[in-house]
């Protein structure tokens, strides 16, 4: 499902892959979740400074901030299966939410690193 309704808002130079985007986050939902997520779509945005990802709950779409084209593949793991999460917990980040989330591998990790590239990398106040 999620395979056949992704889009991407980069340009054709970028080296996003739709198609992988939207396997990899069937294979994490299949493998991780348990195939509770109902993803709509996945896509990359360049609009999203403050978030590393969203999700619309009414729709499934996921939107994944450009910032994150480089990570390591653990970290861009994290933060998909926290949106798709979202997609069957509703209600924030309950601790259900949290339990669901952590089941990325290095999770844990995953946000350290994402703590340290806001400060650091993204001018958050880091030299």
């Amino acid at each position: 499902a999620v395979a056949q309704a992704v889009a991407t808002t980069l340009p054709d130079a970028a080296v996003f892959n739709p198609l992988a985007d939207a396997e990899r986050a069937e294979r994490l939902n299949r493998t991780l979740l348990d195939g509770r997520a109902r993803p709509g779509s996945i896509r990359w945005v360049s609009n999203q400074n403050s978030r590393w990802g969203s999700c619309t709950l009414s729709t499934g779409a996921i939107r994944i901030s450009d910032r994150l084209q480089n990570v390591p593949d653990y970290v861009l793991d994290s933060v998909i299966v926290h949106e798709l999460v979202h997609t069957f917990i509703r209600g924030g980040h309950s601790a259900e939410f949290w339990e669901w989330a952590n089941r990325a591998p290095k999770a844990e990790r995953a946000r350290g690193y994402l703590e340290a590239y806001q400060e650091f990398c993204q001018g958050g106040g880091g030299e």
